[in-house]
């Protein structure tokens, strides 16, 4: 099966939204356990009672700058982790921008753009997700082929044909690449 994409940096942004979303799901931190979350809740109330309890002794204009404060620094850590994602972006004169050719075997999956050719095994994918109108193929936790599905004409059969593929031989330690054409 060969596919054709002209990837625009949209792709790009859908792509990263999708990891944006998926990849904190994958860790899991003390703060996911629900007994902690009943511990951390059960604080923050027993604190909340205790200084409001006390409300002659509360400083207001104390907690007014104690709040700006904390505003500010939130709306610093935003512009910065918005700068740091648009400092990723793929440049118009990278690989990503422009035209790919995919051809889909059941050896693996042969890849051709501007100044790269490449050959990934089957052995190599380790998840295929469909989202958001994306078919996306992970050979890593956030590096993957990504085939948005309105650029493609059949993106049901291409699914379920690399969902096949991969079931087939990704155990296949065997499927070794082919040597890369000069």
């Amino acid at each position: 099966m060969e596919v054709e994409i002209t990837y625009e940096k949209e792709d790009w942004s859908r792509f990263q939204g999708f990891l944006e979303k998926d990849i904190p799901k994958r860790i899991k931190t003390p703060w996911d356990n629900t007994i902690v979350s009943i511990v951390l809740w059960a604080v923050i109330g027993a604190v909340a009672m205790f200084v409001f309890r006390h409300f002659e002794r509360f400083h207001w204009p104390t907690a007014g700058y104690v709040t700006a404060f904390a505003t500010v620094l939130f709306a610093l850590f935003i512009r910065y982790m918005y700068r740091i994602k648009n400092a990723f972006a793929p440049s118009e004169s990278g690989c990503f921008i422009g035209t790919h050719k995919f051809t889909i075997t059941e050896s693996g999956i042969e890849s051709k753009g501007r100044g790269y050719y490449g050959f990934h095994a089957w052995s190599v994918v380790k998840e295929i997700v469909r989202d958001n109108g994306l078919i996306i193929l992970f050979t890593d936790t956030a590096n993957a082929f990504i085939f948005p599905e309105h650029k493609i004409d059949n993106p049901d059969g291409l699914y379920n044909y690399v969902k096949e593929c991969n079931k087939q031989l990704s155990s296949d330690s065997g499927a070794d690449a082919p040597p890369l054409a000069s």
